[in-house]
């Protein structure tokens, strides 16, 4: 899960490097330098990235009697953890999304993301 989500965030903080390492290339400088010290920088801001881009995904929605639970990406990556159910304050539609105002956090859902949003919410 983590390393299919990597695969963007790595391309991104690469493409600087790759530029980089070009023109010194092309300047006829020497490359491995930049290389050594890129790599590892770009792998680190994109493990980061990720890291906290998987925590935020919301993938899971549990509804109860009187209670709500989501989960993450790298919650339901692990589901044998409990919930964590909490109330229900307020749920919006807006243009192209659904937002969730669940204890002290607000989720907001896009539709393209979720097929199967209600149509109606009052």
């Amino acid at each position: 899960m983590f390393a299919s989500e990597l695969v963007r965030p790595l391309g991104v903080c690469m493409l600087p490097v790759m530029v980089v390492t070009l023109f010194a290339m092309l300047e006829g400088q020497q490359v491995l330098a930049a290389i050594y010290v890129g790599f590892p920088a770009a792998l680190l801001l994109a493990s980061a990235w990720t890291w906290i881009r998987i925590r935020d995904i919301i993938v899971e929605i549990h509804v109860g009697e009187d209670r709500i639970a989501v989960r993450s990406l790298y919650a339901a990556a692990a589901p044998e953890k409990d919930l964590h159910w909490s109330r229900l304050l307020d749920a919006r539609r807006e243009s192209s999304r659904v937002s969730l105002q669940i204890g002290h956090e607000e989720f907001r859902l896009d539709e393209k993301d979720w097929d199967i949003l209600p149509v109606h919410i009052s």
